[in-house]
């Protein structure tokens, strides 16, 4: 793939495609095992993350509900989510967030 050779003149960022990822490198690689075994940590970390910190009073109508406001504010899977998505791409930080 052209578009993803570095040029001298051009010093920006580029995206790590996950189709990219595994034409480039074999499939049996231990760059991209490791590579996918971090990935596959992270949603794992983000999933039980939920279910940890999730309060217990979701549905309650109370008036004052701060493990509600704690839970959205200190939201892990959306951190975790935003930051693969600026520093790998659109697909290492979707699937994360959105399971």
């Amino acid at each position: 793939m052209e578009n993803y050779t570095m040029n001298n003149t051009v010093d920006r960022w580029l995206s790590l495609p996950l189709d990219y990822l595994l034409e480039e490198y074999k499939s049996t690689s231990t760059k991209v095992l490791t590579l996918l075994a971090l990935w596959v940590f992270i949603i794992g970390i983000s999933i039980v993350s939920v279910i940890w910190i999730s309060p217990t009073e979701f549905l309650l109508f109370e008036e004052n509900q701060t493990t509600v406001n704690q839970f959205f504010l200190f939201y892990p899977p959306l951190i975790l989510g935003t930051l693969l998505l600026f520093w790998l791409g659109f697909e290492w930080g979707f699937i994360p967030l959105f399971l």
